[in-house]
């Protein structure tokens, strides 16, 4: 089985939170973000607030948090990417050991 995963998958990820407003799978999702990274993706993402709220909130630009944003979803795309690889790794070894 080769189960292809792309990299809109974070975004797809990241959809699904903020339409079922999951904070548990939002921790879940980002488990190695620092505390500004997951605060502002949760502002942005699940609370659906905008650039400017956000950076008013921080006391920054609207620009650095769009930096902190896109930061913290490259994370995310890589932490997620490991993991992929690592079950699709798991799931090739389950089938050969079957094929036997």
């Amino acid at each position: 089985m080769n189960v292809d995963f792309g990299t809109n998958d974070i975004d797809e990820i990241l959809s699904i939170i903020k339409v079922f407003r999951s904070n548990k799978l939002f921790e879940m999702l980002v488990e190695g973000l620092t505390e500004r990274e997951e605060n502002v993706l949760f502002h942005r993402v699940v609370e659906s607030r905008t650039l400017k709220y956000v950076a008013e909130v921080y006391d920054v630009t609207c620009e650095r948090i769009r930096q902190i944003e896109a930061k913290a979803r490259r994370k995310l795309r890589n932490h997620h990417g490991k993991m992929m690889m690592a079950i699709q790794i798991r799931l090739t070894s389950s089938e050969e050991v079957l094929d036997d």
